[in-house]
């Protein structure tokens, strides 16, 4: 097993993003309204609608985000999830 989808890398820069289209790409926390949390991501050039994009979440967990038109022309990937009772417990005691 290996290869540029299976590392860890965090993306946070544009020219990494370009660079190394298929690592894993860390979203930015955009908002927070209780649980529920708004996250965007940078979207490498060469993907197309109906890609995927690997998303590392905050919480350490890999996510599939399947990419739409208007993701590939703003050149960035808007999407919301809601935190797990699991998450906050995780959070509360320090990431433990």
């Amino acid at each position: 097993m290996g290869g540029p989808a299976c590392s860890p890398t965090a993306v946070a820069d544009a020219s990494l993003v370009e660079a190394e289209p298929d690592t894993w790409h860390a979203p930015t926390l955009i908002s927070q309204d209780g649980r529920k949390r708004s996250m965007r991501a940078l979207v490498p050039p060469n993907r197309k609608a109906g890609s995927y994009l690997m998303v590392q979440m905050p919480e350490g967990d890999i996510r599939a985000e399947q990419l739409g038109e208007n993701s590939i022309r703003e050149g960035f990937h808007s999407f919301t999830y809601q935190l797990t009772d699991e998450d906050i417990m995780e959070h509360n005691m320090g990431g433990a």
